[in-house]
């Protein structure tokens, strides 16, 4: 157990006005008589949420005033700013004074980092508050604490200060959001780790698997579900390939192994490779020659041949 003295989100605590409108009581129970402070900024999902003079907890302090507001928590200013589409040349120019007129200074934003993510990493997010590494690591602050993707936990270096911070949403709420979920705990200012919650969330694998190695990829899917079947989770598997077995035979295997996660059984008998025009030359020629190591040999060929029929770069 973790003893904290604040925790901060940045946005994104409701998905909908709707929503905010429907669990406030709850959430009002929740974030009153606590032993810490929650500091939150709106997000793109419940901007329009905090409108009125609302009750969401004694222990929550939101930021609502805008361009940003800034919070001083023992010796460390927080400026946190509440969600806006696009940053402009005046606002980047407050806030990088606000950073080096304070001793330790942390930014709160709710916005989209370029740093070379992949779309996927992003789930159904868009890109509200473009901002790339270059602009924020120019600011000066110490960390950059954000929100806006629901996905994966990321923690990026700021060159010559500290670390930008992505820690996902703490419940998936769809299945692009794959994963354990995390919070992120600055026990140690300079070095942020990220820990697992007991929260729900989805995840999902796809096995590969090529004919005579049915065993290896049941071992692979059997390591990959135990280490997750006890949490509070939905696991999807999806096994592709070739096999030699019979497919009734090693579609019970399968779940056997992961009785309670989805399946989607791709897998085809081996009989396209074996009987493929490419293959039979293949064996045919070093028959022929004699060659040493012949069945290591005639493996790796089925190997490979299983993988470019799968992605279709030979055809059957």
């Amino acid at each position: 157990m973790h003893k904290v003295d604040l925790v901060t989100i940045a946005g994104d605590v409701f998905n909908t006005v709707e929503d905010a409108e429907g669990l406030r009581p709850l959430l009002r129970s929740k974030f009153s008589n606590l032993d810490f402070e929650i500091i939150a900024i709106p997000g793109n999902h419940d901007l329009d949420a905090y409108a009125g003079n609302l009750n969401f907890g004694s222990d929550l302090t939101l930021v609502t005033d805008k361009p940003y507001q800034v919070l001083k928590r023992k010796d460390v200013s927080i400026v946190a700013v509440p969600y806006v589409d696009r940053p402009d040349e005046e606002l980047l120019r407050q806030l990088k004074r606000e950073a080096e007129t304070a001793e330790s200074c942390v930014l709160l934003l709710h916005c989209t980092l370029d740093i070379g993510y992949s779309t996927g990493d992003f789930g159904e997010e868009t890109r509200y508050f473009p901002v790339s590494k270059k602009v924020l690591e120019s600011l000066g602050f110490d960390h950059v604490l954000a929100g806006h993707f629901h996905c994966d936990t990321h923690l990026r270096r700021l060159e010559g200060k500290g670390f930008f911070v992505y820690p996902g949403s703490p419940v998936s709420l769809s299945k692009s959001e794959q994963g354990k979920r995390n919070v992120v705990l600055f026990e140690d200012w300079d070095r942020p780790v990220a820990l697992p919650l007991p929260t729900f969330y989805y995840d999902s694998k796809e096995f590969f698997v090529t004919p005579y190695r049915e065993n290896d990829v049941l071992g692979e899917i059997r390591e990959w579900y135990d280490a997750r079947c006890g949490d509070n989770c939905s696991l999807d598997i999806v096994v592709d390939g070739f096999i030699t077995l019979d497919e009734n035979v090693f579609s019970d295997r399968i779940k056997q192994v992961c009785e309670n996660a989805e399946h989607e059984l791709k897998f085809r008998d081996v009989s396209e490779v074996l009987n493929h025009p490419l293959y039979v030359s293949f064996v045919e020629k070093i028959r022929k020659e004699k060659m040493e190591h012949e069945d290591q040999v005639q493996q790796l060929v089925i190997d490979a041949m299983a993988r470019l029929l799968r992605t279709r770069e030979i055809r059957g």
